[in-house]
């Protein structure tokens, strides 16, 4: 598999864009949207924001989770990894993002996920 941006429906009917790399990890996850062409949007600022170090960053919480963090041009959460276990590995996971996510492409798996359900 290569590494692609697949669209998803969450149970409460919110779409997301996640990023996956080759080897099936989660590298990102977007916050909800709305529709569908919103998520397909929302890649579309992820792969601005990740071209632009002011948007992307590793950042920690209080808790002491790190995190790679996509944010819109107004500052707002747009995607962010699966929690880390040090600055040092968001540092590293924030790179190999960068070095994937401008190529990858959108992979729609709502259809799958509807016709799952109608079975």
């Amino acid at each position: 598999m290569a590494t692609r941006f697949e669209l998803v429906l969450d149970d409460a009917g919110r779409f997301h864009f996640q990023l996956r790399s080759p080897d099936g990890d989660l590298l990102l996850r977007s916050v909800g949207c709305d529709g569908k062409i919103k998520a397909q949007t929302a890649v579309l600022h992820a792969r601005s924001g990740l071209r632009d170090p002011e948007r992307s960053k590793a950042e920690a919480d209080a808790e002491g989770g790190h995190w790679v963090v996509v944010r819109e041009a107004d500052g707002a959460l747009l995607a962010r990894s699966p929690r880390l276990g040090d600055a040092a590995a968001a540092r590293a996971l924030l790179d190999r993002i960068r070095g994937l996510s401008d190529t990858a492409p959108i992979i729609d798996l709502t259809k799958r996920r509807a016709e799952n359900a109608a079975s």
